[in-house]
C-alpha cells in the first residue's frame, strides 16, 4: 500500500497532532496505483487540503485484492480481504503514524469494486470505519462471479448489511449512463438503510462511462461532503494505545 502524509504531519506545530485517515479503493482489474497514475492522487486531495476545502489527513492507497483473488473485499477461504482492509491495514498505520483513534476519522473511498468495497466496509466494520463512499459501485447486491456461494454473499451484501443499522455516513454516485452501476442499485439501497446509517442524497451524472474521467467529475462533489462528516486533525498526548485500537474489533 501507498501512504501520503499532509505537509503538515511533520511540522512542529503539529507534533502532538493525530490525523484523520481517507483509505482510497482501487477497482477490479486495478491496482493501488491506479490511484496515482491514472487517478492523480495524492495531488487532487493535496490541493483542497491547501486551499482549505479538506482537513489535513494522511491518505492511504492499498491493495484491495492481495495476491490478486477478488473476494469483493470479503473473507473467504482462499483469501482474507476484509481482514486485510479493516484490521491489518488500521493496525499498521496506527502502529507507524499519527492517526486518530475513532471511527469518524476513518474513511473508506472506492470506486467500481472499491466503490462496493468502502460502503460494504463501512457498514461491516462501524467500530473502525465510520464513513464510506462510492463511486459507480459494483452492485449492492454482490457478485455471483466473485462470491458464488448465495450465503457467503449475501451476508457481506451492503443490501444485507444495511439491516444492522450500523452507525455509518454513507455516500454513493454514478451516472445514468453507467449500465453496470444505474442510479436503480442505489435506490435500492436507499430503500432499506434506515438510521443510523445515513446514507447522503445520491449524485448522478447525467452522463458519463465506467471510466477514469466520470470518477474524476465526481471527486468534487463527494470530497466536499468528506469534509462534512470527517473527523478533524486533534491534538493527543500519547499514542502509546494506538497500536491496539483496532485489537479484538474483528470476531473471532
Amino acid at each position: 500500500m501507498y501512504v501520503w502524509t499532509p505537509p503538515q504531519y511533520g511540522q512542529a506545530a503539529y507534533k502532538h497532532v493525530h490525523f484523520p485517515v481517507i483509505e482510497l479503493l482501487h477497482g477490479v482489474p486495478g491496482e493501488a496505483r491506479d490511484w496515482i497514475i491514472k487517478g492523480g492522487m495524492p495531488g487532487t486531495l493535496a490541493t483542497m487540503m491547501a486551499h482549505g476545502t479538506l482537513e489535513p489527513a494522511i491518505v492511504v492507497m492499498p491493495t484491495i485484492d492481495p495476491g490478486g483473488v477478488d473476494t469483493d473485499c470479503s473473507d473467504t477461504p482462499e483469501a482474507k480481504g476484509a481482514k486485510w482492509l479493516a484490521d491489518d491495514v488500521p493496525r499498521l498505520l496506527a502502529r507507524h503514524f499519527r492517526v486518530l483513534p475513532t471511527p469518524k476519522a476513518w474513511a473508506l473511498v472506492g470506486l467500481s469494486t472499491g466503490g462496493f468495497c468502502a460502503i460494504k466496509l463501512a457498514m461491516q466494520y462501524p467500530k473502525v470505519f465510520g464513513i464510506g463512499a462510492g463511486m459507480d459501485s459494483d452492485p449492492f447486491v454482490g457478485d455471483p462471479a466473485v462470491l458464488a456461494d448465495p450465503a457467503l454473499r449475501w451476508a457481506n451484501a451492503p443490501i444485507t448489511l444495511a439491516q444492522q443499522r450500523p452507525a455509518v455516513q454513507l455516500f454513493a454516485a454514478t451516472s445514468a449512463q453507467d449500465t453496470w452501476s444505474p442510479p436503480s442499485h442505489i435506490t435500492a439501497l436507499q430503500r432499506v438503510v434506515r438510521y443510523p446509517t445515513v446514507l447522503a442524497p445520491p449524485y448522478i451524472l447525467s452522463q458519463g462511462g465506467h471510466n477514469w474521467g466520470t470518477w474524476g467529475r465526481m471527486e468534487p462533489r463527494l470530497f466536499s461532503w468528506l469534509n462534512t462528516v470527517l473527523a478533524p486533525p486533534q491534538k493527543m498526548r500519547t499514542s502509546g494505545t494506538l497500536g491496539k485500537v483496532f485489537h479484538g474489533i474483528l470476531d473471532p
